[in-house]
């Protein structure tokens, strides 16, 4: 009996932190991301081969900051990918990531804190136009003020 109570907790866990997943609305299949940090700022590349629907990607950095100027170029290699970040205004600055025409623009970005792992983010929304896009190879390159 103990492990249907422990499965069911768990299970109510992993319904909650998803419904705590706010703006992404998608899937994504072999996603890869690495960063680096210093003082100045955070340099993040990665890539998924293939995204649906909306996926945000949280890029970390430190603490106590407020909005953080966010430089951001995305790729494709199939279909039409929307890149977009939001300042703590809730404004939305975007780009279009096309096969051969990458996404590239310069925004500012709201620093947001996961509780749970303890961390500062920023949020990188990548949003596939069509059911799906494949190839995509981001970097984002974050500076603190």
């Amino acid at each position: 009996m103990p492990r249907k109570i422990l499965f069911a907790l768990m299970t109510l866990l992993l319904v909650l932190a998803l419904a705590g997943c706010e703006g992404t609305s998608g899937s994504s299949v072999g996603a890869s991301k690495s960063c680096r940090a210093n003082n100045n700022g955070t340099q993040c590349e990665g890539s998924f081969r293939k995204i649906s629907g909306t996926v945000g990607e949280e890029m970390t950095v430190s603490g106590g900051l407020s909005d953080v100027e966010v430089a951001v170029r995305a790729s494709v290699e199939t279909g039409t990918v929307r890149v977009y970040v939001i300042n703590s205004n809730g404004a939305r600055t975007e780009s279009v990531a096309q096969p051969g025409e990458p996404a590239d623009f310069s925004a500012l970005g709201e620093v947001e804190y996961d509780s749970m792992d303890e961390e500062y983010y920023v949020n990188v929304y990548f949003e596939a136009s069509e059911a799906s896009a494949t190839g995509i190879a981001y970097s984002v390159d974050i500076t603190y003020p």
